[in-house]
């Protein structure tokens, strides 16, 4: 057994966690979220006095749920959901389980924490193709080579269903256009994965690379395939905010931007007869179930089978 390491404050023990999580060859946007959710339980702690690892018990951790269940976020004024709220707690469920293994702490007391109830929640904002069409026609009426960057970033979200965080870490050697495959490197869960595209996307993304790259390019480019106008590679949030502006300016009062053009991909695919593997692929879920909650949106076939089968149908 390796001796329990020299940690002092929460703050050390956290360091210490995070690091253990990388050494684990957790990827970096797991363990970005991860030290959002213990530093905003370090903050909260530092508020009330509360400074050791030792000091954190069953009572700590109640007065942490209360206040995430009262938090209003900065942003809209609006309460953290219930899913949020879930995860700080199972982020410091995980952190206090780890250091009790390393005896940094002894009490062990948090296993008893009772988590909260997630709520398992049906995509509520699915585009339409007309609406994927209004946001993309926004793009384009810009006239600029940033309208021409976006309107690739767009086509290639709805051809492909990936996530924001994959789109911008593409490099230009990750598509192929002769074969029209996108290859994922470390997607979710540090998996590869290679993803067909459509060609109109495949279009839009070679006008981009010849006409708009070349004059973005600077030596902070390097290999990345989608760039600010500073040159340098575009970040997820700088993709997300762009993306949510096209979608207010074209009149889709649909909350959410890049994960819409992935819902509407899994529901659109699952419609047309899609076999749930092959979307599961497609979105590279690690576990079926969460592939299998586009089903229940996806009500064409299940329309189409219900008509078929159902006595009560049948007699119409």
């Amino acid at each position: 057994m390796w001796p329990a390491p020299a940690i002092v404050t929460i703050s050390e023990a956290v360091s210490f966690y995070l690091d253990d999580c990388l050494a684990k060859g957790m990827s970096p946007n797991t363990i970005i979220v991860k030290r959002q959710s213990l530093s905003r339980f370090n903050e909260w702690c530092g508020a009330h006095g509360i400074t050791r690892p030792q000091e954190i018990n069953l009572e700590v951790m109640e007065g942490f749920r209360l206040y995430l269940h009262h938090y209003k976020k900065l942003l809209d004024g609006e309460p953290l959901s219930i899913n949020s709220q879930y995860k700080f707690l199972t982020d410091l469920k995980l952190f206090l389980r780890r250091l009790h293994r390393r005896r940094i702490i002894t009490n062990s007391d948090f296993e008893e924490f009772e988590m909260p109830r997630c709520k398992k929640r049906l995509p509520r904002s699915v585009l339409s193709s007309e609406e994927i069409e209004r946001i993309f026609a926004v793009a384009m009426l810009r006239g600029d080579p940033i309208g021409i960057r976006d309107r690739a970033i767009l086509e290639l979200f709805y051809a492909t269903a990936i996530r924001r965080s994959e789109l911008a870490r593409l490099k230009l050697s990750h598509i192929d256009f002769d074969k029209q495959v996108l290859m994922i490197v470390e997607g979710k869960g540090l998996r590869d994965r290679h993803l067909p595209v459509a060609l109109r996307a495949c279009d839009r993304v070679r006008a981009y690379l010849q006409e708009v790259r070349p004059k973005f390019l600077t030596i902070e480019s390097r290999e990345a395939l989608f760039l600010h106008d500073k040159g340098y590679p575009l970040k997820a949030d700088q993709i997300g905010q762009a993306v949510g502006k096209y979608r207010r300016r074209a009149g889709v009062e649909k909350p959410g931007a890049c994960h819409l053009f992935r819902h509407a991909t899994a529901t659109s695919m699952l419609n047309a007869g899609a076999d749930i593997r092959y979307v599961q692929e497609m979105l590279g879920h690690a576990d079926i179930s969460t592939t299998q909650v586009y089903t229940h949106v996806a009500i064409n076939q299940l329309e189409k089978v219900y008509l078929r089968t159902h006595p009560a149908a049948k007699e119409c």
